[in-house]
C-alpha cells in the first residue's frame, strides 16, 4: 500500500511513498505499452499484488483496438499480452476461478 501506479500516454509510472518522496515529482517509469501513442485508460493491480492489469488503446488502429498488458509490479517486466481485444477499454474487472 505504500505504492501509487498511474499512466501517463503510454507510460506506466509508480511512486513510493516515504517521507522523504512526499509529492510525485520522484516518479519512475515502470514500464512502456503498445506505440508511441498509446493511451492507458484502465489499471488494476491482482489480489496479492505481484500483477499489474494495464489496459490501452491505439488511436491509430481501427476495429478492435483495446489491448491488455499483464506487468510484474516489481519489475515491470511483460508477464502476458492480449492484443486486440476490444474496443477502448474504460473499466477492467477480474473474477476468481
Amino acid at each position: 500500500y505504500k505504492t501509487l501506479y498511474y499512466a501517463k500516454g503510454n507510460a506506466v509510472k509508480q511512486w513510493q511513498y516515504s517521507f522523504d518522496t512526499k509529492y510525485l515529482s520522484a516518479t519512475d517509469v515502470l514500464a512502456t505499452v503498445g506505440s508511441s501513442q498509446a493511451v492507458v485508460s484502465a489499471m488494476d493491480l491482482s489480489s496479492d499484488h505481484q500483477e499489474l492489469y494495464v489496459a490501452y488503446y491505439e488511436p491509430a488502429e481501427s476495429g478492435l483496438n483495446g489491448h491488455l498488458s499483464i506487468l510484474d509490479t516489481e519489475t515491470g517486466r511483460l508477464l502476458r499480452q492480449y492484443d486486440n481485444i476490444c474496443y477502448q477499454p474504460v473499466k477492467m474487472f477480474y473474477k476468481k476461478k
